[in-house]
């Protein structure tokens, strides 16, 4: 699946894994359910080789987008099936806000985790009523959140 990603200046990343690599691979179907697959949102690339490595460390399979816009792609092209979705708040194209309504509307029942860099206190009225599990402050660390998701299963 092409990436939205390449038009960022910020993110080079591409999709980690893509639906089609996941279901050609029968080990990989077999060890990493739904229900130990996140999807990373964030438009920082450092940040977000940061979380494949950090969250695979912990046998999770990640899958990876530049922005809220290529993070629906995603979310869509895995048909919703995610333990949790870990998104940045700030991002150019459709923000973490936006991206968090979005798949709400999609009768996403998972965990939603929302990081930045920038989040202030007035800014978390805007995500009552869309369920969102936590907020976390960049810099953060990876490790505590992997350890909660852990914990999920």
């Amino acid at each position: 699946m092409p990436s939205s990603c390449a038009s960022t200046r910020r993110c080079d990343l591409k999709p980690i894994i893509s639906p089609r690599d996941e279901h050609n691979s029968i080990s990989s179907f077999v060890d990493f359910p739904p229900q130990d697959r996140i999807l990373c949102v964030d438009d920082d690339s450092i940040l977000l080789k940061l979380l494949v490595r950090s969250f695979q460390a912990h046998h999770f399979k990640v899958v990876t987008a530049c922005n809220g816009i290529d993070g629906l792609k995603q979310f869509q092209a895995y048909g919703g099936h995610f333990q949790a979705i870990l998104t940045d708040n700030d991002m150019p194209g459709m923000n973490g806000l936006e991206f968090v309504k979005q798949v709400r509307a999609l009768a996403y029942k998972g965990r939603v985790l929302v990081m930045s860099a920038n989040l202030m206190p007035s800014d978390y009225p805007a995500y009552q009523g869309h369920a969102v599990s936590d907020f976390f402050h960049k810099p953060f660390e990876i490790n505590r959140v992997a350890t909660m998701l852990m914990q999920d299963n």
